[in-house]
């Protein structure tokens, strides 16, 4: 079964953001049993991948590219990469303001996937203090089907099991500079400053 079997309806769900031109962080054409352009209705697609894509790195210098595109789709890559800062900060700079940057990133669980799992409410936090509209957002088990919260999955049916974040937000500002968001503690209780 491969990632776009598994989540069709979440794919589904954001179609009406995919627009030329359209840049995937990642290359998912082995994923795939379609060519990309072909299943996300897009004529010109472009990929970020050091093993073969478009471009090959979504941390160096890519000021050229800045707000090129409708659409970025970051389909669960950036928790691969080590400065995920920079490449957190690419992918929103490479969306032209009134376009769609589009997310998948694992929030709970994914054991020995990646080098980071992510809070949602840091991502989403991100995205809104950097000069994004937050559209939607909503939690899926890595099988596909809908979680209500990450509290949630630490019980019953979902205990111990992986969690996705899906996002699709509106670029409505460009930032030349992109500032982090700080998880801290306060009386116990896990919060996000987005001073």
């Amino acid at each position: 079964m491969t990632i776009i079997n598994k989540h069709l309806k979440n794919y589904e769900k954001y179609r009406a953001y995919y627009k030329s031109p359209f840049l995937m962080l990642g290359n998912q054409a082995t994923n795939m049993t379609i060519s990309a352009k072909e299943y996300f209705k897009v004529d010109d697609y472009k990929t970020i991948d050091p093993d073969g894509g478009d471009y090959a790195d979504l941390t160096s210098d890519l000021t050229e590219l800045h707000q090129k595109f409708e659409t970025v789709f970051n389909l669960g890559t950036i928790e691969h990469i080590w400065d995920a800062h920079t490449a957190w900060s690419n992918a929103l700079k490479l969306v032209k303001v009134g376009g769609h940057f589009i997310g998948v990133s694992p929030v709970h669980g994914y054991w020995r996937h990646g080098i980071h799992v992510t809070d949602p409410v840091a991502i989403t936090t991100f995205i809104k203090k950097n000069g994004f509209q937050l559209l939607d957002s909503y939690l899926s088990h890595k099988k596909g089907w809908s979680i209500n919260n990450v509290a949630d999955a630490n019980k019953g049916k979902w205990a111990t099991n992986d969690v996705l974040l899906w996002f699709a937000a509106k670029k409505i500002e460009h930032k030349d500079n992109i500032e982090p968001v700080t998880q801290i503690w306060d009386a116990g209780t896990n919060t996000i400053d987005s001073k």
